[in-house]
């Protein structure tokens, strides 16, 4: 069984791409499963990847803002 639930939209998708540019070495994204088994449709994210995922989200809205 998985556990998922509606946290937020985000106003830009963040693409597999962009998570594999994100996922180098000494990151926190470095081990995550959907990077290291791409072919996996659900996949687990632990807290220190969804916290490092929302902060570069949060970052790119933020500077989308201070452009308009």
């Amino acid at each position: 069984m998985v556990h998922v639930g509606f946290v937020r939209k985000f106003e830009e998708m963040v693409t597999l791409k962009q998570l594999q540019a994100l996922g180098g070495a000494g990151t926190p994204l470095e081990n995550m499963q959907l990077l290291k088994q791409s072919r996996l449709s659900v996949s687990k994210v632990s807290k220190e990847e969804w916290d490092y995922i929302m902060e570069i989200v949060e970052e790119r809205e933020t500077a989308t803002k201070e452009k308009d």
